[in-house]
């Protein structure tokens, strides 16, 4: 395709506030790599240049796609759907526990989560079965892959991942005997939740509404007040500062 047409027809607001947000996360990436790649022993910049190459990555990739058409755009969806799925669905088998669940699986150096993919690419297929009128179709594809999430176990994304196939059907909104069917399935995810989570569930809602102590949360909240825009940076010990806690390590670091 040629590049000068491609820039005439893309949206720039998009492409430069995603470049934005970029150049954000490697100067975020830099501060921290400095601290955990020390901490973990792998060198300063680790994950600095894990960052820095899946940014490049994901800018290939973006640039790519924008170019299909639509048939192709659909037939890559729907292929990276597959590939998502699979990956989800033998992560339980083939990753290994880390803190008690199984969720990543290590490609080439690179620690990979099949259900993040998923929750994307979700949106091809429950759209197509969304425009054949084949809704119980798609009750099963989504009971499936919440199913694949749970036994991980994760919480979040199977609650993320309901939400947002559940937000394709209701923006589709003409069927309202599917609303029906929509119930059923958050019931199912409760009781799936309730089966696999129990105390997994019950103990992070404790620590969220402050009925519980936990041990990660105190220390970002710690490295979060010992921070100001008058004293400076503080030197607060955060587990995870690399990834869940990544907001309260660049306060802090």
């Amino acid at each position: 395709m040629d590049i000068r047409k491609w820039l005439w027809v893309i949206n720039k607001k998009i492409l430069f506030s995603v470049l934005f947000l970029y150049i954000i996360s490697i100067s975020i990436i830099l501060k921290i790599s400095l601290v955990m790649g020390t901490r973990f022993q792998a060198g300063d910049l680790i994950f600095f240049y894990k960052h820095l190459l899946s940014v490049l990555i994901s800018i290939i990739l973006m640039c790519y796609i924008s170019t299909l058409s639509k048939n192709n755009a659909i037939r890559t969806g729907g292929i990276m759907f597959i590939i998502s799925f699979i990956g989800t669905a033998v992560t339980p088998i083939i990753a290994k526990k880390v803190n008690g669940v199984r969720r990543w699986i290590h490609i080439f150096g690179f620690t990979l989560q099949f259900s993040e993919f998923l929750k994307t690419f979700i949106n091809f297929p429950v759209t197509y079965f969304l425009i054949q009128n084949k809704h119980k179709y798609n009750i099963i594809l989504i009971l499936i892959c919440a199913f694949l999430c749970v036994i991980q176990p994760d919480l979040g994304m199977t609650f993320l991942l309901g939400v947002h196939s559940f937000s394709l059907v209701l923006f589709h909104g003409d069927n309202i005997k599917f609303y029906y069917n929509i119930m059923i399935i958050i019931g199912i995810f409760i009781v799936l939740s309730g089966i696999f989570l129990a105390h997994y569930a019950i103990r992070r809602v404790k620590i969220f509404f402050g009925k519980e102590s936990g041990f990660q949360v105190n220390r970002s909240l710690l490295g979060i007040a010992n921070t100001s825009l008058f004293s400076g940076i503080g030197n607060t010990y955060i587990p995870d500062s690399h990834c869940d806690f990544i907001f309260s390590a660049t306060c802090n670091y």
